[in-house]
């Protein structure tokens, strides 16, 4: 019986470690249901989004296939509306034909006209031409002139320098000529009040013979004076 309960014993711890093993697994499965399912939750929640996504989507596609619609029957209006308008544009078109022959007509006309101007600018060219060379001499001509001007307007310059010089000069000349005349007539009165002193003098003279030194000194008086007074206005 010993032997049999060690049997026992020995299967019982077998198996509760096997069944440790299996429920290590287990547990491991119970993980990996619960990451896959919250994963499939996600998905399921992004799949309902594209769910709003796809309603809305198509609420705006109905919305835009009312409107094609609209569109197709102005369309369709337009359309008969064209059909109209074309026939008259026929009507314009053979008109636009018919004026279109008219104005090649005017054309041809208007061609012939534009040779007879082109023939008589080229005679009205060489004329210019010919006027344009003239314009040129003259203008050559006038500078020339303008130059000759200029260059008389700077001698009439120098001119009227040299006049202003001329005049400072005279009148310097003319100052110097009036002090000459009141200097010739202060001298003249001077020679004639010496001419009478000597007179007065050489009387003195016979009368005083021993007081002639202070005479003579007398009679040289005025002349000296009269030598310094012309130095002095000679320097003038």
């Amino acid at each position: 019986m010993n032997s049999e309960d060690q049997g026992r014993d020995d299967i019982i711890v077998d198996t509760q470690k096997g069944i440790g093993g299996v429920n290590s697994k287990s547990q491991s499965r119970a993980d990996i249901k619960v990451d896959t399912q919250e994963e499939v939750d996600e998905m399921n929640s992004e799949s309902q989004r594209r769910g709003y996504i796809i309603v809305d989507t198509q609420e705006e596609v109905d919305e835009m296939n009312g409107e094609s619609q609209s569109r197709a029957d102005i369309m369709v209006d337009t359309q008969e509306e064209l059909g109209g308008v074309n026939s008259k544009s026929q009507r314009r078109d053979d008109i636009i034909v018919d004026t279109q022959e008219e104005i090649d007509e005017m054309n041809g006309e208007s061609q012939s006209r534009a040779d007879i101007m082109v023939d008589t600018q080229e005679e009205v060219g060489g004329v210019n031409s010919k006027s344009q060379r003239r314009d040129d001499i003259i203008v050559d001509t006038q500078e020339e002139v303008g130059e000759m001007n200029s260059e008389s307007q700077i001698r009439d310059g120098f001119m009227v320098d040299n006049k202003e010089e001329v005049g400072a000069v005279n009148s310097k000349s003319q100052r110097r000529d009036d002090i000459m005349v009141d200097t010739e007539v202060k001298v003249d009165e001077m020679n004639s009040e010496s001419q009478s002193r000597v007179d007065i003098s050489a009387v003195k003279v016979d009368t005083q013979v021993d007081r002639s030194g202070t005479t003579l000194a007398e009679n040289l008086k005025w002349p000296t004076t009269l030598l310094i007074f012309l130095a002095a206005f000679g320097s003038v």
